[in-house]
């Protein structure tokens, strides 16, 4: 009985200590989690840093529109335009308490209920979100009202890559090497019913270069579609998970499905 007693003594203490191990978790990292949000033009939205989607409900406002108590301490690093992941905590605005709605009145410092909300936040982390395209990838242009009149220069069909819409494309020029510029016209299609995918029309558009030389060319070119959530901040619609990009080429067009980036 007496080495029974010694042998199961040691045993016990390694499995409290084992247990105790298992009980101390990590302090949670408040960056994981992290939502995505477009860094806002001061001038242009007023008491807004950052603006958001709005998941908590489908009949609530689509966006939130985020003010940073320690803005200051940030303020040198963020591109208005530009996408981060933002950690933060939220704190107590000065003119409602707990969080916030609609416009301010600066005197009276309350807030007034309606859209879009607010809230008043303390940054914790911020980290810009580099899209996975290529640096050598033209721009999008977002609904000219000219739209139908221009005929894409594409003359093959387009694949979607890391945000990066890739096809051939045709132009002027005196060379193959000419430094040639295109942009991708984007246009929203208007949809039929409330609650149909969002499709975007899209034609390759030849910048004008000032070359007079007229033989034509082809060559490979890339579009960045990573600031399309763009359309959708500015517009106060909330960030689609799938849309159609209805591409055209030569007098053919056809459909590619695209995530854009949240």
């Amino acid at each position: 009985m007496k080495h029974l007693k010694t042998l199961l003594f040691p045993l016990l203490i390694c499995s409290l200590f084992i247990t105790s191990c298992k009980d101390t978790d990590k302090d949670p990292n408040p960056c994981d989690n992290a939502v995505t949000v477009l860094a806002a033009d001061v001038s242009q939205y007023g008491y807004a840093h950052f603006i958001g989607d709005n998941l908590i409900s489908s009949f609530a406002p689509s966006q939130v529109f985020y003010l940073a108590k320690n803005w200051n301490d940030f303020s040198s690093k963020v591109v208005p335009g530009k996408l981060y992941k933002l950690a933060f905590k939220e704190v107590a605005c000065d003119w409602c308490g707990t969080g916030c709605f609609g416009d301010l009145d600066t005197t009276e410092k309350v807030g007034r209920c309606g859209t879009p909300v607010y809230k008043c936040i303390e940054i914790i982390c911020l980290t810009e979100i580099i899209a996975q395209t290529s640096n050598n990838c033209f721009g999008i242009n977002f609904a000219p009202e000219d739209f139908s009149h221009f005929f894409s220069r594409a003359i093959k069909p387009a694949t979607i890559t890391n945000h990066s819409l890739q096809t051939e494309a045709y132009f002027s020029g005196c060379s193959a090497e000419d430094p040639i510029n295109f942009r991708l016209l984007i246009s929203e299609l208007p949809t039929q019913h409330p609650g149909d995918p969002l499709v975007f029309e899209a034609k390759v558009e030849e910048i004008s270069n000032g070359f007079t030389c007229q033989a034509v060319f082809n060559k490979p070119v890339c579009f960045d579609l990573s600031t399309l959530p763009l359309y959708f901040t500015k517009n106060n619609i909330a960030i689609p998970d799938q849309v159609t990009i209805r591409f055209h080429y030569g007098n053919q067009e056809h459909d590619i499905l695209y995530q854009p980036l949240k």
